[in-house]
């Protein structure tokens, strides 16, 4: 599990006087892609805490700042992968899939399990937000039959809560029971 998803665990029980204050950005004090993130983070974890207009603005406020690096091509995929996300959070279906297949078209995870593998982990992510539950478990599949544990494993399937649209699917539940040696 990344430090960046674990944060999101810790920060879902804080109260949100201090999400206010976007932890990530406090607790790295980075400044650039971090800062990106936290503001993702931020917002999926005001979700989770069911503040919906909050976590509105903050989807808002990452979209702007993501859209902001779609001219820039070293940025580009990246950005798009997390679109993809900031998209599935504002219920925006057609934007978030066409982004996530964007970033994992500039660079599968065939070509490079590290980075690629992170893009077709997060368009996983923004397909079971929005609906698109087969898909999702496809692309569930395909990652856990790779090297990919740095962005997916049958435990983080278990526990992230970007998982629950597909909890209750006897596929999701078949990919994330450990396999036995």
């Amino acid at each position: 599990m990344s430090i960046f998803k674990a944060t999101l665990f810790t920060f879902r029980a804080l109260p949100s006087p201090f999400l206010a204050i976007d932890p990530l950005r406090f607790l790295l004090g980075k400044i650039g892609a971090a800062q990106l993130r936290a503001a993702l983070l931020r917002a999926q974890a005001l979700v989770q805490k069911g503040e919906i207009g909050p976590a509105r603005a903050a989807f808002l406020e990452a979209q702007q700042a993501l859209e902001g690096l779609l001219g820039k091509p070293r940025a580009q995929a990246d950005a798009q992968s997390y679109l993809a996300l900031v998209y599935a959070g504002l219920r925006q279906k057609e934007a978030a899939l066409e982004s996530g297949l964007r970033a994992t078209e500039n660079l599968p995870a065939s070509r490079d399990v590290i980075v690629g593998g992170s893009y077709l982990t997060q368009l996983a992510m923004a397909e079971a937000q929005v609906g698109e539950k087969e898909s999702a478990l496809n692309h569930i599949e395909q990652l856990l039959a790779i090297p990919a544990g740095h962005a997916l494993s049958r435990a983080s399937l278990r526990v992230d809560p970007v998982w629950d649209p597909l909890r209750n699917d006897p596929r999701f539940q078949k990919l994330s029971q450990e396999k036995k040696p």
